[in-house]
């Protein structure tokens, strides 16, 4: 038994400097630091399907519907992809196209008010909700304005304009995203465009075209003038085609 002994102690010591080279020779390894942050609540606008035939009813479905996907960032705003619409407040279309457009300059009176879905103006809800967010404001025209509007020819009045003529039937329909029948089944045919004189003093409200999905990116200017046919002083002054 004696004779072992040494032998065990040879193995032992040969255990034990297997496993320190073993120790030696391991890559060193740091742990991965994790950053948590606070999750922010932005508030979201919820709308209401609105039978309005003419341009841009409020949106048809709710501004967000989570229906699974991924997360797109743009800057600060967001979009989820998958079926759901979008970030309408950030001016993300349904297809996360961000129209980050800039807007032209609106110099034909004094600016009364700005508002927003937060802080709303006297715009009813489904004018307002025609905007970006319901931002908007509300300017009182200081000379007679000659705007622009696209529409159907025995129909010459409208509540929405811009400041230059409407470039075709398509494009209109893009940039103002209008729709050709809306989800309360009005039709919004195009197949004219017409001049229209606006007077003095009137109260006009400027802001950026609510996306309404798809193709119907919106993102430019439009111009509300609420009833027109009803104020005194509004003239037709031309209408053409509009292919």
């Amino acid at each position: 038994m004696y004779f072992l002994r040494p032998i065990l102690r040879f193995c032992l010591a040969m255990l034990i400097a297997m496993v320190g080279t073993g120790m030696a020779f391991a890559v060193t390894t740091t742990a991965t630091e994790l950053t948590y942050h606070q999750t922010e609540n932005l508030p979201l606008l919820q709308t209401d399907d609105i039978d309005f035939a003419a341009r841009a009813p409020p949106l048809a479905v709710f501004n967000i519907e989570v229906t699974g996907g991924v997360t797109v960032i743009q800057g600060s705003a967001f979009a989820l992809h998958g079926q759901e619409t979008v970030a309408a407040l950030f001016g993300f279309g349904r297809d996360f196209i961000a129209t980050n457009r800039t807007l032209p300059d609106f110099q034909h009176g004094q600016v009364n008010g700005k508002f927003d879905a937060i802080t709303p103006g006297p715009l009813d809800d489904g004018l307002a909700e025609t905007f970006v967010g319901g931002r908007y404001s509300e300017v009182v025209l200081d000379k007679d304005v000659v705007f622009h509007r696209a529409g159907t020819g025995d129909v010459p009045l409208g509540q929405f304009f811009t400041q230059t003529p409407p470039d075709g039937v398509i494009k209109t329909r893009i940039d103002s995203a209008v729709l050709p029948e809306w989800p309360g089944g009005g039709k919004s045919p195009i197949d004219s465009s017409f001049e229209v004189k606006i007077p003095a003093g009137t109260k006009v409200y400027v802001g950026e075209v609510s996306s309404q999905g798809g193709f119907y990116v919106g993102g430019t200017q439009q111009i509300v003038v609420p009833k027109p046919w009803l104020l005194d002083g509004v003239e037709v002054l031309g209408s053409k085609p509009l292919k």
